[in-house]
């Protein structure tokens, strides 16, 4: 009997304590960031409102003068359209005219004075931008180094672009204006950790767990572990509800300064109209006008102008955020004529209802993630242990533990950025060779996918004569490299060659991994305990990532969900590096190196064979389309519908729900009811149920239940045909269960990779032909349900109970 070694308990709460407080700051730095980050961009869209309003005026003037035959090249009285431009807008704020081409043609300042925003007119990124500007009256937004560029097209009778109009200010500008709201988010933020960490260092060591209370060690260890995670939780349930607080507050008040200087521009703009002796009445399309500001400004629900006959409001001085008024002119019959602006209450709900999403989202997948890490002390402290890199069954226990954990991290890192390219392309309306803007949103996934799979091919034999921990170390490198470089990328082409290079380092972790299971194993069983739990933190992994990706993707910007990948993968190195026994686990690879592999046949001679063939089509090929439908379609879908983007985190949430706990118990039920064959069935009709259901309606909720009944299409679907396969007499007498796995994952990986381009086609076409393609897939599933219930009808398996089913993995 193995002896287990007892850990000092004051070094096992000193561990504890470390490791959740390192927890709990990362957990409320990262609640804060996406906080802030969310107002920071909702901040700049209120401003960016006013400042388009202002600029459409200089634009409408400029195209009404263009149509009466003057040329954009030689423009009389610029300056003083520029001077009325200049004084409606914040000083910080100049403008510059340029033609079609990208030349600069007119500018606000001198030209010599103003150095760093000539230079920004000179960069690549910006000309290409400036040629390809559409004619659409929507504005364009991007920043360059330091400078923040927001361009307007200046059009011609045939509606053609022939020039922009481009207010460049800097981007320190607006970081001034929010530096308030951000030192008091941070001082927030930091007395509600240091009040949760007193509270945690209280419950470790002042409040212990009484022997009496507890008799089981494994309970009062697993109590010790689950009372910090609670305190976490607390403490970011607290910082979002005051956060949400105090956002409200602030998006009011912006919400009203920008409705403001929207205010004084119709006021200026009217007003200069009344001193040229046209009085308010006389003003011929002044409605028609003003509707087109309210329409195009979401901030703004009405405008209009009245006479005041009597108001309280001079002598009360109330105040009423949402209705603002200034005078235009005292007349001669002592009448007062107003103008008034109502604030969109519809605007303000939306964004807060958008913000309660990201922080509810935010809070339940930080949930997952504290109970997901929850083991990590007991792996450190294990790491002190004697039993640490011995050949025992407990270190084999704590591998499984590991295993788990290091994928969770490693698939959250990889899903956190890897399904988001396509909107990135989308927002760039990137197109490559002729190909459409669907289709080209496709490729970055699916060459990385390629790459993954052609690389996995690759690196097996390679990675036999490198050491294990060097391998992962130089693998973990190339996907953070990859994700630093996607950050930056700026066109189509570079974002698909830098998620090839991803892809390259993702087949080098999951090589280094099959490695470490492989090795970390003693006997069969635990080599099936080790993949099941690679699988659980998968999937739990997957769910996380996408749902915190699509709330970074949401909040600030899809690029940025690169970086968050490359952190976490930095933060999943430092882990497996400490946790994992590797100089066990080499001296294991050297002993196993000199054993005869089991010969097997062929693979082609398995793979032409009839009921495997059929197997492959109408089980293989909708399982593992279905198991990319969260990620290649839904992100895709989503913004093709301008859905908000956090639904897809929703989406991910609960396809990983539903897949990670119910799928595998009703895969467990229901084989043990039905049997094995009927089982697979049932999954091809889940898939079909869940497309059919899309097709239904755009609708949000219609979406999420999609996503729900395809989670568990997967969950219940994996388990359920990869134990059907194994148990197929074609297979189970030719193959080894390592080589029929290998080879269902090769056909996995292939299937996978199309994936993007497929679901891209399926969208290209319903736009183009108006065919409901949802529902002619799901339409697909159905019938490859029923061919597979005439074609495996005579199986040993079909309709008879099972009893001995396992969760074998995909």
């Amino acid at each position: 009997m193995e002896s287990r070694t007892v850990i000092n308990p004051n070094k096992k709460r000193r561990s504890l304590t470390l490791i959740f407080a390192v927890l709990l700051i990362a957990a409320t730095f990262f609640v804060w960031w996406m906080s802030f980050s969310g107002f920071k961009s909702s901040y700049k869209e209120i401003k960016q409102q006013y400042y388009s309003v202002v600029a459409g005026q200089v634009v409408s003037e400029l195209e009404a003068s263009i149509n009466y035959g003057k040329s954009l090249d030689s423009f009389y009285n610029i300056s003083g359209i520029f001077a009325k431009l200049t004084s409606l807008l914040p000083e910080h704020i100049e403008a510059v005219i340029t033609n079609r081409g990208g030349e600069v043609l007119y500018t606000s300042f001198e030209r010599g004075s103003r150095q760093e925003i000539m230079a920004v007119f000179e960069n690549e990124k910006v000309v290409v931008r400036l040629e390809n500007i559409s004619p659409s009256p929507k504005y364009a937004y991007f920043e360059q180094g330091s400078q923040e560029l927001m361009i307007l097209p200046i059009t011609d009778k045939s509606n053609t672009a022939i020039g922009s109009l481009v207010l460049v200010y800097p981007s320190a500008a607006i970081k001034g204006e929010l530096e308030p709201q951000q030192r008091e988010t941070i001082q927030l933020s930091l007395l509600i950790l240091g009040i949760s960490l007193l509270i945690l260092i209280l419950a470790l060591w002042v409040l212990p767990v009484p022997a009496e209370a507890v008799k089981s060690q494994s309970a009062r260890q697993r109590l010790l572990q689950l009372i910090p995670a609670l305190i976490v939780m607390v403490c970011l349930s607290v910082q979002s509800i005051t956060m949400y607080a105090q956002d409200e507050e602030r998006y009011k008040s912006a919400l009203t300064d920008g409705a403001a200087g929207i205010l004084n521009y119709i006021e200026t703009t009217v007003g200069s109209l009344y001193e040229k002796g046209v009085a308010y009445e006389q003003m011929e399309g002044l409605t028609e006008y003003l509707t087109v500001k309210a329409k195009d400004t979401p901030i703004i629900w009405n405008i209009r102008i009245y006479n005041t006959i009597a108001d309280t409001d001079g002598i009360l001085e109330r105040v009423d955020s949402w209705r603002i008024s200034a005078p235009l002119n005292h007349g001669a019959e002592g009448r007062d004529t107003r103008v008034e602006i109502q604030i969109s209450q519809e605007y303000m709900n939306g964004q807060m209802k958008n913000l309660l999403l990201v922080f509810l989202i935010t809070m339940i997948a930080s949930a997952v993630v504290v109970f997901e890490v929850m083991r990590l002390p007991e792996l450190l402290m294990f790491r002190r242990s004697s039993e640490f890199n011995r050949d025992s069954s407990l270190q084999e226990e704590k591998i499984t533990l590991g295993l788990r954990m290091i994928n969770f991290i490693f698939f959250m890192a990889l899903y956190a950025s890897m399904p988001f390219s396509s909107i990135l392309i989308r927002k760039w309306d990137g197109q490559i060779g002729g190909l459409s803007t669907d289709v080209t949103a496709s490729l970055p996934m699916t060459l990385e996918l390629l790459s993954l799979m052609l690389f996995s091919m690759l690196l097996a034999r390679f990675s036999r004569h490198t050491g294990k921990r060097t391998f992962l170390v130089l693998s973990a490198a190339v996907i953070i490299s990859g994700n630093v470089l996607s950050a930056l990328a700026t066109n189509p082409q570079q974002l698909i060659l830098f998620r090839m290079l991803c892809g390259a380092g993702f087949a080098g972790v999951k090589t280094a991994v099959n490695a470490i299971i492989a090795s970390g194993s003693r006997e069969s069983d635990r080599t099936g305990l080790h993949i099941a739990a690679m699988n659980a933190g998968l999937l739990g992994g997957i769910m996380c990532g996408g749902s915190l990706g699509a709330a970074i993707a949401n909040s600030i910007g899809a690029s940025y969900t690169y970086q968050f990948t490359a952190g976490l993968i930095l933060a999943f190195l430092a882990i497996t590096l400490h946790i994992l026994p590797w100089k066990l686990l080499n001296e294991k690879q050297e002993s196993y190196s000199g054993q005869k592999k089991t010969k097997t046949p062929g693979i082609l001679p398995v793979l032409w064979q009839r009921k495997v063939l059929g197997y492959l089509v109408l089980v293989s090929l909708p399982l593992n389309l279905g198991l990319m439908f969260i990620v290649s379609f839904i992100p895709s879908y989503v913004e093709k519908l301008s859905l908000p983007v956090i639904l897809i985190s929703y989406g991910y949430l609960v396809n990983g729900l539903l897949g990670i706990y119910l799928g595998p118990l009703l895969a467990k039920s229901l084989t043990k009811r039905i049997g094995k064959a009927m089982s697979v069935a049932v999954m091809l009709f889940m898939g079909a149920a869940a497309l059919l259901v899309l097709s239904i309606s755009p609708m949000a909720a219609v979406i999420l239940l999609s996503t729900a009944l395809m989670g568990l299409f997967d969950g219940f679907g994996s388990p359920v045909s990869t134990d059907y396969f194994l148990d197929m007499p074609e297979i189970k007498e030719k193959l080894d269960i390592p080589s029929a796995l290998a080879f269902l994952g090769v056909i996995g990986n292939a299937v996978q990779m199309l994936s993007p381009m497929i679901y891209g086609w399926l969208l290209l076409m319903g736009s183009h032909t108006g065919i409901n393609t949802i529902f002619a897939l799901g339409l697909v599933y159905l019938v490859f349900g029923l061919l597979f219930l005439g074609m495996f009808r005579r199986s040993n398996s079909f309709g008879k109970k099972d009893l001995s089913f396992h969760n074998k993995p995909t």
